[in-house]
């Protein structure tokens, strides 16, 4: 989990912190306690065994010159990582999760029909299986029977898929699941809603959702690809052995001063040496609990609690009475800009009003619960939610449905769609009494040559 910080803090009041600093990352290694000891034995060896006067003059210039290769091939190595953590690693992320929050946005949109509510409903949860399939994989290998008993726990998967999935011999169930979704998607758009009169061609719709789909398989597979091919090993090495070497040099030179005050400046510069090698690591490898790696835990949350979010709160079965209707509605009630409006004040005290509005990170912290998390334990989340964006007439009380006018829109709706299917059969009926005639005529005019 990444740790934010006002940047305007004065340093010596974080210099003695210990999360997320060099301090958690180096203090801990017992490769630093390792040098520690081999200086102390040196500087006790010095004051035994050479005699006042005795030492050789130090040439600080042969430490100087180590000191110049080891900035250089750290710096080199720490950009290298950085880059990939940030440039490449954590842009895939964020774009691999927002692919499945446009797909259910789209879906909301073009798949809308009381109908399809189970076709979104399960579309939705095969995506977030997905998701979470994938992260489990990459921070802990090919999932067992209880990892995908966990997704059951989270109402993704039934008993009988996440024992199918456990039993695939392949080793990336998130392609299964992606091309259940796109099934699901098919299946949705040979329903008769998307056949109406004036109804969008479906070959658009599948096109749009399947965009949507390659864009976060791409990214899934953007993000394996760069860790199965890591900084090359020879970078490493060489990093590697310009610290040590580093260290060793600092570490015998002064100890040729026979002094214990140059075992703290000592400790110092192992602990910046190792630090800097200690932070390229992290961010070469950002998946696993380090300060440094990626708030995976983070983005599966927050995905999952917005694609619910999109999910539940357009799930309302009523065409008429739904988000949809809601909205379009509202256009009716659609007033110009007025000149006020035009001038576009802005009050400075709201934007910058830091008692009621929260620090720069904001919402955008991954640090910060979720908006689901915040909400009554008490409250009955699916049917807020689901009431969001209902008339205050319309909405569900406890789980039922008013009576009286909700009872008879029901009525009236159904008795509508029941035509609609009527005279939809009869065209369908009439279109098939016309190709016959057509047929019978191309006969008739056959037979004339």
């Amino acid at each position: 989990m990444p740790k934010y910080y006002e940047s305007r803090t004065p340093g010596l009041l974080k210099l003695f912190a210990w999360d997320s600093t060099l301090f958690a990352l180096v203090l801990v290694k017992r490769e630093f306690w390792c040098y520690m000891v081999v200086h102390i034995i040196m500087v006790i060896a010095a004051k035994l065994l050479i005699e006042d006067g005795a030492a050789p003059p130090i040439r600080w210039e042969a430490a100087a010159t180590m000191q110049y290769f080891l900035t250089f091939f750290t710096t080199f190595y720490n950009d290298k990582c950085y880059t990939r953590y940030m440039e490449q690693l954590y842009p895939y992320c964020n774009e691999f999760a927002d692919s499945v929050v446009h797909f259910m946005t789209e879906m909301n949109v073009s798949l809308h029909y009381a109908s399809l509510r189970k076709h979104r409903t399960a579309a939705a949860k095969y995506m977030l299986a997905a998701v979470h399939e994938y992260y489990m994989v990459l921070t802990g290998g090919k999932l067992a029977s209880d990892d995908w008993k966990d997704l059951t726990r989270h109402g993704l998967l039934t008993h009988a898929e996440a024992t199918m999935m456990s039993r695939y011999p392949g080793d990336q169930c998130h392609l299964l699941l992606t091309s259940w979704t796109l099934f699901i998607i098919r299946d949705a758009l040979m329903q008769d809603d998307l056949w109406m009169a004036r109804s969008e061609q479906t070959v658009h719709v599948y096109n749009r959702l399947d965009q949507h789909v390659k864009r976060m398989l791409k990214s899934c597979h953007a993000i394996g690809f760069l860790m199965a091919m890591p900084v090359p090993f020879v970078y490493y090495h060489l990093m590697s052995l310009t610290c040590v070497c580093n260290i060793f040099v600092i570490a015998l030179i002064p100890a040729l001063l026979k002094s214990w005050f140059t075992v703290p400046f000592f400790a110092l510069a192992t602990l910046m040496i190792m630090g800097v090698k200690e932070i390229a690591s992290s961010l070469a490898d950002p998946f696993g609990r380090e300060a440094l790696d990626l708030p995976i835990g983070a983005f599966l949350k927050h995905a999952f609690d917005r694609i619910a979010c999109l999910l539940v709160s357009f799930l309302t079965s009523d065409d008429d009475i739904g988000p949809r209707a809601t909205v379009l509605e509202n256009v009716n009630d659609a007033q110009e800009f007025l000149d006020i409006h035009l001038r576009r004040g802005c009050d400075h005290d709201v934007l910058y009003d830091g008692e009621r509005k929260m620090k720069s990170h904001g919402v955008f912290a991954w640090s910060r619960p979720a908006a689901i998390e915040e909400t009554d334990p008490e409250e009955k989340l699916g049917l807020a939610l689901e009431n969001s964006f209902v008339k205050g007439e319309y909405q569900r009380i406890s789980g039922s449905r008013n009576s009286g006018m909700r009872s008879s829109l029901l009525l009236q709706h159904s008795e509508e769609l029941q035509v609609a299917e009527d005279q939809l059969a009869d065209e369908r009926s009439r279109g098939e009494d016309l190709r016959f005639r057509i047929l019978d005529y191309k006969r008739e005019l056959e037979a004339l040559r």
